[in-house]
């Protein structure tokens, strides 16, 4: 088993994983925009919200071997969400993970383009004050379509 660092706060194991299904239940009363996710932070960070998501989002995009960029603002539980996105990305055919920290939307754009990535996922919390609210916004390389 070797140790992967991604950040200061952020730590997988690499190991053999084997498939498993994981009873959930329904996540109601979406607050959605056409890029953004966002929930109270209890309930977004309640256990299977962010991997729901991220799973979703994956499905979705149903891009093979993706490389993706995960960042947030520092927001309260933000290196948590990372995390469990990560771990989801690791579970699926998603080739490389970039961690960022504190970069703006616009920052984000320009490593998309240098380094070739599929999209982004950054966890902020808006306007909203940083333990009220969390959320996930997805953003695509700048000139996609």
């Amino acid at each position: 088993m070797a140790n992967i660092s991604l950040s200061k706060h952020l730590e997988l194991d690499i190991m053999d994983l084997q498939p498993r299904i994981v009873p959930t239940e329904e996540f109601s009363e979406y607050l959605l925009s056409n890029i953004f996710l966002r929930r109270h932070t209890d309930v977004f960070c309640a256990p299977h919200f962010v991997e729901h998501v991220t799973q979703a989002l994956l499905y979705a995009v149903d891009i093979p071997a993706a490389t993706v960029i995960l960042s947030s603002d520092g927001r309260y539980r933000s290196g948590e969400a990372m995390e469990r996105a990560a771990r989801v990305f690791a579970g699926n055919s998603v080739r490389r993970v970039l961690v960022d920290s504190r970069s703006s939307p616009s920052a984000i754009a320009c490593l998309m383009r240098a380094r070739h990535c599929h999209f982004a996922l950054i966890f902020t919390g808006g306007h909203h004050s940083a333990k009220e609210y969390l959320g996930m916004k997805v953003l695509s390389p700048p000139g996609s379509k």
